[in-house]
Order: structure tokens, then C-alpha cells, then sequence
């Protein structure tokens, strides 16, 4: 399963550029429209320095997806920014 999320600007607006992650085959899929937080696989640290992203789509196949091997946390955009997670 892969997820294709957008990352957040300095606005909190998700715009720009998609990507595609693996999700880690333990990890239940998000809905689309989901904000969450990356983790590796074991879910030990962040991924992207956990900053908040926003699925856009979840699909069996990725041609273009990163290399690392996903789980995540849940997020809202109303929660402060977490550093050393």
C-alpha cells in the first residue's frame, strides 16, 4: 500500500509538489484527507522531521515512491509542532 501526501508551507496551506511513501504492511491505510505525522517503520522516530502532511490519495501501485519504508501518527493542524519525536 502507498500513501501520496503534500507537505504544508510556511502558511500551514498543503500545496505544491506530491509524493509517495510505502506504508509499513503492520500500518492500517489513513483516509484520504487525513493530516498525520511520518514515522519509520517501527515507528522509533520521524520521518521528514515530523512535520504535519496531508494524504491525497492512498493506492495499491507507485511508480515514484521514496525509498523509505512508512508508518504514521495521527495530527491536526490545531496541535503544536513537536521536535525530537
Amino acid at each position: 500500500m502507498y500513501l501520496t501526501v503534500q507537505f504544508k508551507n510556511r502558511n500551514m496551506e498543503f500545496t505544491g509538489k506530491t509524493y509517495d511513501f510505502q506504508l509499513a504492511v503492520n500500518a492500517t491505510p489513513p483516509q484520504v484527507g487525513d493530516v498525520i505525522r511520518m514515522l519509520s517503520e517501527d515507528g522509533s522516530r520521524a520521518v521528514c522531521n515530523g512535520t504535519r502532511v496531508k494524504v491525497v490519495a492512498v493506492k495499491d501501485k507507485s511508480d515514484c515512491a521514496q525509498s523509505q519504508v512508512i508508518s504514521y501518527a495521527r495530527a491536526s493542524m490545531d496541535e503544536p509542532s513537536i521536535s525530537g519525536l
